[in-house]
């Protein structure tokens, strides 16, 4: 009889609920963050609903529907959340103008991010810089209209309630001048820190007395989430890797008979603290691929530029035609490694497991601090440019997941490696 009450309530508590940790409209939050506070949050009100079930005495029959369709919104609520704010930001109907101070190095980083990460709901509408010579250009695509005093006076032809303040906090009383007088006028004002490349995910602000304090923390550093981790890896791979094989199977009886040689391919690359591993593939290329690699590179400088700045080739006469190409396209040839991440010299998430002439293009500084952890079947820059970043692209991604590592960014990244994959865009 409380059954279709109890339903309602739920529901209406679970929108007040979101709206009430940020989730609408949830500008500023980082995906992983996003992902997480989603999850926990439908979780307590999942809670919330089954023991009112309990105490009620409503039938099992009736417990079980709960459960399970709380279970099933957990699964697929933030997928659903993702694919309507990305049809909202295709649309241009989702985000915030957000307008800059300062025009220089910082000023531009902070609207190029902006830019790339349209899912935070900022968009950068304009900039003021004191400096002159810096009124009338145009920053990243946005234009700089005029000094500082002209951001606080001068009307515009938007509501603006967020402003980023992009100033070296070194000019400590301009810094905290600039931020008084703009959170007179605009509720929301965000400043840039100097310590922008640490770890940001999961920086928490601390006080300290009188004084504001950072803590940054490593996530990587504790054992009890390495294990956690490490468990994640094997209760997922391996029941993937039992559905996945009949595949496996069919796709290596076609390289069997596209081209000569093995149907697997095995490679000794660097793992964990730089240990030696050998990764497993379904083989792409044709027997001789080194020697067509070295012509193909003499013959066409074009190849030889694209080759040096991502190690890789879009067109690539080393691949088995139409088998190699439609395995690579769309990363079937990584199936192999479900059974590295089972052996544990794998992780599903980290930072690829490079071939050694790849890794010796990056300097041993970012190699090291690269195999603190397990290589990845899927990262960052897999699910976001795939083969099309270059060299830089490639360090910036790997960097920003080991030092903002968690189980939400892994999951964050699990969510999105099979779209990609289907997708087949950028692989190569």
């Amino acid at each position: 009889m409380h059954q279709p009450v109890l339903i309602w309530v739920a529901a209406g508590a679970w929108l007040l609920a979101r709206a009430c940790v940020g989730l609408y409209p949830g500008y500023g939050l980082a995906a992983p963050e996003e992902l997480r506070t989603s999850i926990n949050t439908t979780l307590a009100v999942a809670l919330g609903e089954v023991a009112a079930f309990f105490v009620l005495k409503e039938p099992a029959a009736s417990r079980l529907v709960v459960v399970g369709t709380w279970a099933l919104v957990v699964l697929i609520g933030w997928v659903a959340r993702d694919g309507v704010k990305g049809l909202l930001i295709r649309c241009r109907l989702y985000g915030c103008p957000v307008i800059v101070v300062g025009a220089g190095k910082r000023g531009a980083l902070a609207i190029r991010e902006m830019k790339a990460n349209p899912g935070t709901g900022y968009v950068p509408v304009a900039a003021f810089d004191n400096r002159v010579s810096k009124i009338g250009l145009i920053l990243e695509g946005v234009p700089v209209l005029g000094t500082v005093r002209d951001a606080l006076s001068v009307p515009l032809p938007y509501p603006v309630r967020h402003v980023l303040i992009a100033v070296s906090s070194r000019r400590k009383p301009r810094l905290l001048g600039l931020a008084r007088r703009f959170s007179r006028r605009y509720p929301h004002v965000v400043a840039v820190p100097d310590v922008f490349e640490l770890a940001h995910l999961w920086v928490r602000p601390r006080a300290l007395g009188g004084c504001l304090t950072l803590e940054v923390r490593n996530n990587l550093l504790r054992p009890v989430n390495r294990f956690v981790k490490r468990c994640a890896d094997i209760v997922l791979a391996l029941p993937v890797l039992v559905v996945s094989a009949p595949v496996i199977a069919l796709a290596a009886i076609a390289v069997k008979l596209a081209s000569p040689g093995p149907a697997f391919y095995g490679q000794e690359r660097a793992g964990l603290h730089g240990r030696r591993i050998r990764v497993w593939k379904l083989r792409t290329m044709v027997p001789d691929a080194e020697k067509r690699l070295v012509a193909h590179l003499a013959t066409h400088p074009e190849a030889r530029l694209e080759w040096d700045t991502r190690m890789k080739l879009l067109n690539d006469p080393r691949v088995i035609p139409y088998v190699g190409r439609w395995l690579r396209r769309f990363s079937i040839d990584e199936l192999p490694q479900l059974w590295n991440i089972v052996t544990g010299e794998m992780s599903l998430v980290g930072p690829r497991p490079f071939p050694d002439y790849h890794l010796a293009k990056f300097s041993g500084q970012f190699r090291a601090f690269r195999h603190q952890v397990r290589p990845g079947l899927s990262g960052m820059w897999q699910v976001s440019e795939r083969s099309l970043a270059d060299m830089a692209g490639q360090e910036a991604r790997d960097s920003y997941y080991i030092r903002n590592w968690s189980l939400w960014l892994d999951l964050w990244i699990l969510f999105r490696t099979l779209p990609a994959a289907l997708r087949g865009t950028g692989a190569c």
